[in-house]
């Protein structure tokens, strides 16, 4: 009708809500937000897990170390290497059985466990071949030091006692002087103990003592403080055990060398 107003029913009534601040995009990305926040606050920075593997690391590098400083303070690095590596290997088999555990499945434990066996075989080959190549260059080092110090005693001890002798037969058949005399006169009065040779830098570990003297023969001994000779147990005239020892014996007959160790 005109002039009427036209009304619904009330079960047909249009629903209107009221939209509160709280309902916007950007406050629900905030409350989102907070609670993230909030539950990362409240969850330890730390967890069970990550304080059981920095045990793990802390307790392998403890063993390791002490066992590598338990030879003492040995020259030789093996003994400590050797030492060190068994706390190393059941380090790495308990680690191994602690990883290789349910839930992984029987067929993945038996291929990792053979290729750890295998790893660990080469590894082990490689640690004896390598030990062993170590020590041969170190045997042969030693070696190539004793002909080096034989090499040079031989050079060197025999050009005083030569010089000594070629002076005294220049007398002629007449001597004024005995063997001792020239000796002493060509090297500034030695006496028994006198050490004939002159470093050649800081730290030379020659040595030409001079071991007897009398009218007709001088005896002269080459030493070395740290070159090892053919026999362990020989006595040293410096009280050294096991180096490199010479003679040199001097007469009017001539001069005889001889390797005592």
């Amino acid at each position: 009708m005109k002039g009427s107003k036209f009304a619904l029913p009330k079960d047909r009534l249009p629903i209107y809500r009221s939209r509160s601040r709280f309902d916007s995009p950007i406050n629900q990305r905030s409350t989102i937000s907070a609670t993230i926040l909030r539950r990362r606050r409240d969850t330890p920075a730390f967890g069970k897990g990550g304080r059981m593997i920095v045990l793990w690391l802390l307790t392998g590098i403890a063993a390791v170390s002490v066992a590598y400083f338990l030879p003492g303070n040995s020259p030789e690095l093996w003994p400590g290497l050797n030492a060190a590596a068994i706390p190393l290997i059941l380090y790495l088999l308990a680690l191994f059985f602690y990883t290789l555990r349910n839930p992984i499945t029987r067929k993945a434990r038996i291929i990792a466990w053979a290729a750890i066996l295998l790893v660990g075989a080469a590894d082990a080959w490689s640690w004896v071949g390598m030990d062993e190549e170590t020590h041969w260059q170190h045997d042969q080092l030693i070696r190539i030091r004793e002909v080096i110090v034989r090499g040079i005693m031989q050079s060197q001890i025999p050009d005083a006692l030569l010089k000594t002798l070629e002076t005294y037969y220049q007398q002629g058949p007449q001597k004024k002087e005995t063997l001792l005399q020239v000796f002493q006169r060509l090297n500034q009065h030695v006496t028994v103990g006198t050490n004939l040779h002159k470093p050649d830098f800081a730290g030379d570990s020659l040595a030409y003592i001079v071991r007897s003297l009398s009218d007709n023969q001088i005896v002269v001994l080459g030493l070395h403080t740290y070159c090892t000779g053919k026999r362990a147990d020989f006595k040293n005239y410096n009280g050294l055990t096991g180096m490199v020892q010479v003679k040199c014996t001097l007469t009017e007959k001539g001069l005889t060398y001889e390797s005592e160790n």
